[in-house]
């Protein structure tokens, strides 16, 4: 900060901060909505390709990047996802550790917020179709890069969680598992 300006007063950060969470629910929810409608009038695989694309550009270079770093990118992605789901409002994390798994656990303030609020759109299985990305870029593509992840889906949004495993064994590459 330069000495001509002032500091933030702390009423006006926390409005500002007030200010994004609002905005950032807003988009959560038109997307939600989105995927929704994409659901409910084209089915399960037209949500699945929708969020290939989507994730194409975000989540493949991730993984591509943990699976080449080793255990150290997979923990890296942990923290990550950690800071990520702790930024969404109502979203509440927590990292666990032992000696051979990773475990990103909480209250998903996205999805599990639609679902809490009693928004979400299911497919014939009773999933969420806003949760498909999660099930899609942080279980199957894991294993299919050669990242020990799996995630787990809540039925209320309340506890959803991310796991990897730490082991050498684990971390293999995927041709050499078979």
């Amino acid at each position: 900060m330069s000495d001509s300006e002032e500091p933030v007063s702390r009423e006006t950060l926390q409005e500002l901060v007030r200010k994004q969470e609002e905005n950032t629910w807003s988009y959560i929810q038109s997307s939600a909505q989105a995927r929704d409608y994409i659901g409910t009038n084209y089915g399960d695989d037209a949500v699945w390709k929708y969020f290939e694309e989507e994730g194409r550009d975000f989540a493949i270079p991730l993984l591509e990047f943990a699976a080449a770093a080793g255990v150290e990118g997979g923990e890296m992605l942990m923290k990550g996802t950690l800071d990520q789901m702790n930024s969404l409002p109502d979203g509440n994390f927590e990292l666990t550790e032992t000696d051979t798994e990773m475990t990103v656990q909480g209250r998903c303030g996205s999805g599990g917020r639609w679902i809490r609020e009693g928004k979400a759109a299911r497919n014939a299985e009773g999933v969420p179709y806003y949760c498909f990305h999660c099930l899609q870029w942080w279980d199957e593509w894991p294993k299919q890069v050669g990242v020990p992840m799996s995630f787990h889906r809540s039925e209320t949004g309340e506890s959803c969680a991310w796991k990897l495993q730490k082991s050498p064994e684990a971390w293999a590459d995927p041709a050499d598992r078979e």
